[in-house]
């Protein structure tokens, strides 16, 4: 029997050049449950290191308010992050 699973996401958020916040409105309990994704121009996909190439702040109640943000400078403008739950890894 297979079993199917769903990555939860949020964005893909364009780069601007400055460190920015990224919402997700998907359950988590740590910020090890989150992941950061970089997306260059020709497609290829970095996933980023927590606390070097990104932080997480996350709501309190994650059962009223599930989610948080995500904080990453984004790059160039050719560039895309996206927020992901950890089971993408």
């Amino acid at each position: 029997m297979t079993i199917s699973s769903t990555t939860r996401k949020a964005g893909p958020f364009d780069g601007n050049n400055v460190l920015d916040a990224f919402p997700f409105a998907f359950k988590v309990f740590a910020d090890s449950d989150v992941v950061v994704v970089k997306t260059d121009p020709d497609d290829i996909e970095t996933t980023l290191t927590l606390t070097t190439d990104y932080t997480v702040s996350l709501n309190a109640d994650q059962d009223t308010s599930p989610g948080g943000h995500g904080y990453a400078a984004l790059g160039a403008g050719d560039h895309r992050r996206q927020v992901e739950d950890e089971e993408r890894k």
